[in-house]
């Protein structure tokens, strides 16, 4: 996860995001489409030592999506999204971070939550829509 969150400014990537999304101007962490570690700490407890990784907030998988569409499928343009999103993230993981993803499935495609979500959890504790 380290080297996954040292190479999201890679020269290459950064070469292959402008061809991947010629419309965007500027590149962050995100455009990896690749969870971020963001910090980890060694917990010392009764039970022994656990290492701890913090990452950002994410909502669903995709399995949950595909539960609320009776698993009859979703919208098209979503199907694409959804994929192009996936494909970039490994090729960043293969090509740039050389790491090979070896469980891939809806329920490790985790969807990222919006602002609204986020201030939600941040006052609520919880979503408070679906």
């Amino acid at each position: 996860m380290q080297k996954v969150a040292s190479n999201a400014y890679h020269p290459d990537w950064i070469k292959s995001l402008k061809q991947y999304e010629p419309h965007k101007e500027k590149f962050d962490r995100d455009d990896t489409h690749v969870l971020n570690l963001l910090n980890s700490f060694l917990f010392k407890g009764p039970y022994g030592n656990h290492f701890c990784m913090v990452f950002e907030i994410l909502g669903v998988n995709l399995l949950e999506v595909l539960k609320r569409y009776d698993y009859k499928g979703l919208p098209l343009d979503l199907v694409k999204e959804i994929t192009r999103q996936v494909m970039m993230g490994l090729d960043f993981l293969n090509r740039i971070c050389r790491v090979i993803h070896t469980d891939l499935k809806p329920e490790n495609v985790l969807l990222c939550l919006t602002d609204i979500e986020i201030k939600q959890i941040v006052e609520n504790g919880q979503l408070t829509s679906k």
